[in-house]
Parts: structure tokens; sequence; C-alpha cells
């Protein structure tokens, strides 16, 4: 039972647990942990994953239906829930849950680059 609950509270299960948003196959992962205080943001996990070409085919479809997603045309990212190093700008959908007070998970969608980038932080 120790496993399974380490198996299900890694990062990316809590993003998927806060966000809405079911994490789809990735064929490579860049993350960092802890990032820290930034912008008076504090960071305390962020990833960049890269995705199967069947996967980013699969949320092409999904992002257009399920309502955890959000066209970064039509609507405006949140300001203020992440620090600029962290750009949100290029990305086509976005996902944005404050699951607690000051406390955010946010999914980016890059279409055109089959990258999503991942991130749960704290506001002041």
């Amino acid at each position: 039972l120790f496993s399974l609950d380490l198996l299900l509270n890694t990062p990316l299960r809590r993003v998927e647990r806060y966000s809405g948003v079911d994490i789809p196959k990735y064929e490579g992962i860049s993350e960092n942990k802890n990032i820290g205080l930034t912008e008076e943001i504090y960071v305390d996990y962020f990833a960049e994953l890269f995705l199967t070409q069947d996967s980013a085919k699969a949320l092409n479809e999904t992002v257009l239906t399920d309502e955890a997603w959000h066209s970064a045309d039509s609507e405006s990212f949140p300001g203020g829930v992440l620090p600029s190093s962290i750009s949100y700008r290029g990305a086509e959908f976005f996902a944005h849950q404050e699951y607690k007070p000051n406390h955010h998970a946010t999914v980016l969608y890059f279409a055109d680059e089959n990258m999503l980038r991942v991130v749960l932080c704290r506001t002041n």
C-alpha cells in the first residue's frame, strides 16, 4: 500500500488530480522540483513533457471537448500565477485550477511542438 501511495502522489499525478487534466503518454520529460521563490511565486514543480505523435493527436481532440481545457486565443490566462520565467506565451491551450487558496496547478499545451508544460506553484 505504501508504494502504491507513493506512485499516486508523484508531482505529475498531483497535477492531474488538481487540474482535472489527464497527462497523456509522453516520450521525454524534463523536470525540476522545488525550484523555489521566483518573482514572489513559489514553484514547487515544473516539467516539460514531450508527447508521442499518437498522444498529441489524441490530445488535440480532447482539448476541444474537455471543460478543463481553455483556448489561449479565446480566454485570458490568469495573471500572477506563473513567474515570467515560465512562459505561457505560445501555448495554444491551457488548464488552470486554484485547488486550495493560493495553490495553483497549471498545464500548458504547445500543440505545434507536441509539448506540455506543467507547474505546481503557490502565490502570496
